[in-house]
């Protein structure tokens, strides 16, 4: 068992008897919490107003995003480093424009025509996007 594992068992042990009724929803919505308060963006507040939060590029707030990923991992029953082997893998036989900081485009330009990707597969549409 790989350490990164062994944390994930020790991890998700210590959140599920702490927090006993998170469930896989509970979990991604503390996570995006954290992954604004870490990578900044849009909240909104008691009158549905979207606020700006500035990034903290925080160590504490990556953590808790590490954390809340783990958490997630061992309630749903899957290895996170086995995954995240698996989808660099996948990544690594891509083409990425790496030319662009424009992040209103994406920078995935072209995946490798491998069936087991297919399950991978994003549609990004855009809000000025006719549908």
């Amino acid at each position: 068992m790989s350490l990164l594992s062994e944390f994930q068992k020790k991890t998700g042990s210590w959140a599920s008897d702490n927090f006993p009724n998170s469930d896989k929803d509970t979990i991604c919505s503390h996570f995006r919490e954290e992954s604004v308060e870490f990578a900044g963006g849009y909240e909104h507040n008691d009158f549905g107003q979207p606020i700006f939060i500035a990034a903290s590029h925080s160590p504490e707030k990556a953590a808790d995003c590490l954390l809340l990923l783990l958490h997630h991992a061992h309630k749903e029953g899957y290895d996170l480093l086995y995954e995240a082997e698996r989808k660099l893998e996948i990544n690594m036989k891509r083409i990425w424009n790496t030319e662009s900081n424009d992040f209103d485009q994406p920078i995935f330009i072209e995946a490798s025509h491998n069936p087991e990707e297919a399950e991978d597969a994003v549609i990004v549409i855009y809000a000025d996007t006719p549908l």
